[in-house]
């Protein structure tokens, strides 16, 4: 369990010390939530956090509203006045089951009746799909009390019903509906489950043969190395581009995405088909077909049919390589801003035919897909073709910091592909969501749904503390890891090794672009300079401060070396997200 304790929740801790639950202390509450989000995700079996009431609780939401728009089973156990008291007291009084309910699938206030039952149920509700939290508040006076059993416990099973095989009719018209498009695009999302559905997954795409795109919660599901995969939406660095791209097909074929994990409505106003465990209708959004039900048996049954060949060409897919890696590099084009109508930046000439070739050499992914036609051909044997390796072009200006670009890529270079890597919200997310090269499932975990500030350290801890023997990079802006740092005292208490990599360009970037945008001053956005590298030195941390490539290689491989946390603060030129934010 992760948590802080206040003395209404005190009984509580010890019960479970005593059954040999292990409490991990953080030095705030929104850190325990995260850290239970992200072990949630990882084990795809509920993890618990734990808090007093009052302050304590409402710190606890921010990290339990995260778990619920990104769909991870969580425990959010609160202390609450006592049943006693509540009657007369008004002190750190609130009505916590009211606080919790609009981001939880449950909640309630555990009486002494039944618990061992209410809780297996509590578990069993977080499991159903899709995956969420709900909330127990104990009432301190209760937590002391003899439980009262009415009902056997083991009757309640802890997990839901499975999911059920959609009908060979249902699998038909969905088959149908993607054979017949001619310019379809596939996107995957978190409903996948990165134990089961990766195999499956990869022989459906393969069948399909159509571009395929991930949300950020999906990275690594699909390896990003594979020459059908393009890119990774819903709202990251050169976004428009992307939408641009779906724009030109004529069917996205969601395969668990869910709406939540996109900042914009393309997914209403092109036709999107959803093959998923359970409907994505939501409010006024009816997707035209849906396939329900179990996804890892309807993936594999799709990936035994045949479909295409299709109308793109490996002109399509050159132009739109070269267009996100003309952006990734920080060209802007005069572009319509889907948020406020706002011209983004300033026009640049787009490249020739040749420097569109080196470009190409730089782009994420240079395979042309399978089933493409130009000038006649087929196209079938162009998935053996050599893949370019990715750098930036112009990586560093000096006495203004890195380019993020080339930062991230660097640091994908420095770490094998099992690295489980996290990031933060801001700046940061555009960029290392869509450069990073993700080639296994469960290696990504940011916050989409929600996009919380502060959450990258957090789900490093609980990664490291999930898979030990596996490296975690951790990556925040200066903004999100301002929020968060006390926590590295944690690490270094519980023995938390991993490596944090801070881009610091002493600003909330991505705010100060929109502001830049809207025609504002520039107000409200600038950080004075923090010494990051001693601010985490002073926690225990090892720490160093790099300006150069050269030294961030230097600093990778000495902190690699050494079983403890370790904190690398970059220089960072915000330049580049002018344009990532396009």
């Amino acid at each position: 369990m992760f948590g802080l304790p206040g003395g209404e929740i005190l009984d509580f801790i010890e019960a479970a010390r005593k059954v040999g639950i292990e409490f991990v202390l953080t030095r705030h509450e929104a850190v325990a939530a995260f850290m239970a989000d992200a072990a949630g995700q990882i084990a795809r079996q509920p993890a618990v956090c734990v808090s007093t009431l009052g302050p304590g609780a409402l710190n606890l939401t921010l990290g339990v509203a995260n778990a619920f728009l990104d769909r991870s089973p969580l425990l959010a156990i609160t202390a609450t006045m006592s049943t006693a008291a509540r009657p007369f007291a008004t002190h750190q009084q609130l009505d916590l089951n009211a606080v919790f309910r609009p981001f939880t699938k449950e909640t309630m206030t555990l009486d002494g009746v039944n618990t061992a039952a209410t809780v297996r149920r509590a578990w069993r509700r977080t499991l159903e799909p899709r995956f969420g939290p709900v909330h127990l508040a104990l009432p301190s006076d209760v937590a002391r009390q003899p439980d009262r059993q009415a009902e056997d416990p083991a009757a309640v099973a802890l997990s839901p019903d499975p999911p059920r095989v959609p009908s060979g009719d249902a699998m038909a018209r969905m088959a149908g509906e993607i054979a017949k498009a001619q310019r379809p695009v596939l996107i995957l999302g978190l409903d996948l489950n990165p134990y089961t559905d990766a195999a499956p997954l990869r022989r459906f795409a393969e069948a399909v043969g159509a571009p395929v795109f991930v949300t950020p919660k999906a990275k690594g599901m699909f390896p990003e190395d594979h020459p059908l995969f393009y890119g990774v939406c819903g709202g990251l660095a050169a976004d428009a581009v992307i939408v641009e791209f779906f724009a030109k097909a004529d069917l996205l074929v969601g395969v668990g995405f869910d709406p939540v994990e996109s900042d914009k409505v393309w997914h209403r106003t092109m036709k999107l088909v959803s093959i998923a465990p359970v409907t994505i209708a939501s409010g006024d959004y009816r997707p035209p077909l849906e396939l329900t039900g179990d996804l890892t048996a309807t993936l594999r049954l799709l990936g035994q049919r045949s479909y295409g060949p299709y109308g793109w060409t490996r002109e399509d897919e050159h132009a739109f390589r070269d267009e996100l890696e003309w952006r990734l590099q920080g060209h802007d084009r005069q572009d319509a801003d889907e948020h406020d109508g706002s011209a983004c930046g300033h026009a640049s000439p787009r490249p020739s035919n040749a420097a569109a070739k080196r470009l190409r050499q730089f782009a994420l992914g240079a395979g042309p897909q399978r089933q493409c036609k130009e000038d006649g051909q087929d196209g079938k044997n162009d998935r053996h073709r050599p893949r370019a390796p990715a750098s930036p072009a112009d990586p560093a200006r000096p006495g203004q910091g890195l380019s993020p670009l080339a930062v991230t890529r660097r640091l994908r270079d420095l770490f094998p592909p099992e690295t489980i890597v996290t990031t933060d919200v801001g700046s940061i997310k555009l960029i290392v969501s869509q450069a990073w090269r993700a080639t296994r499932p469960m290696t990504f975990l940011e916050s989409n749904g929600l996009s919380a500030m502060g959450y990258a350290l957090p789900a490093a801890m609980a990664a490291k503390l999930a898979m030990p023997d596996r490296p975690v990079l951790c990556t925040m802006g200066d903004g999100g890891f301002s929020m968060v740092f006390a926590d590295l005292e944690t690490c270094v208490r519980r023995r938390i090794a991993f490596i944090t990599v801070v881009y610091n360009d002493n600003a909330l970037s991505l705010i100060q672009v929109a502001q830049q945008r809207r025609g504002h001053v520039d107000y409200g956005v600038r950080y004075g300079s923090v010494d990051f590298t001693a601010a985490a030195a002073a926690l225990g941390a090892w720490s160093r401060r790099v300006e150069t490539l050269d030294e961030l290689d230097r600093a990778v491989t000495d902190a690699r070396r050494l079983e403890v946390p370790a904190v690398i603060e970059v220089a960072i030129d915000p330049t580049e997200y002018h344009a990532h934010a396009c």
